[in-house]
């Protein structure tokens, strides 16, 4: 019986984690191409849902990735017109909790009365 229930736990842990895991289609491994683009418009889509919006891989289509994702005007976020940004992006797309733990630790930056805000180090 304890096998049979260590077995569950395990199955149960492994869809867990494959179904929390973000996959980007295999075509679109290469960052910065043009199906890459595609994939990351598909999960943080930038339009209006009337096909108005910026094109994609634009500099203004990224800075709404940006915005969207909660990181735009971070000193952390790469420079838009190279490979590195696209990888940024990528990881963030890919593990979407390092996009809510960025946004969590701006937040609790940017309140009144916190630590950081006593020291004069927010704001």
């Amino acid at each position: 019986m304890n096998r049979w229930m260590a077995m569950c736990l395990i199955v149960a842990a492994a869809v867990a984690r494959a179904s929390t895991a973000e996959e980007l289609p295999s075509d679109a491994n290469l960052v910065c191409s043009d199906s890459w683009y595609r994939s990351i418009e598909e999960r943080v889509p930038t339009g209006d849902g009337q096909a108005h919006g910026p094109d994609v891989g634009s500099d203004e289509w990224k800075s709404v990735v940006e915005f969207k994702l909660g990181i735009r005007d971070t000193p952390d976020v790469p420079e838009r017109d190279g490979e590195a940004w696209c990888r940024y992006i990528d990881q963030i797309v890919r593990n979407p909790r390092t996009s809510d733990v960025r946004a969590a630790e701006r937040q609790w930056k940017q309140v009144p009365g916190t630590q950081r805000d006593v020291l004069g180090t927010s704001r």
